[in-house]
């Protein structure tokens, strides 16, 4: 019985490492995809009138 709660207790330590390992890395490429992406939609939102008027 004791071995028994010890290894769920076990499984909700990894589980939660897991968890926390997942958050962490989704976190860090979301830290490094934002700024790309904002950027990326700025340069296409910016209007683009550099050679407009040349015949």
């Amino acid at each position: 019985y004791l071995v028994q709660i010890d290894a769920t207790l076990a499984g909700n330590s990894a589980s939660s490492t897991g968890a926390i390992a997942g958050g962490v890395a989704a976190g860090a490429a979301l830290l490094f995809a934002a700024p790309a992406i904002g950027f990326a939609w700025w340069r296409r939102r910016k209007p683009q009138e550099l050679f407009f008027d040349v015949p």
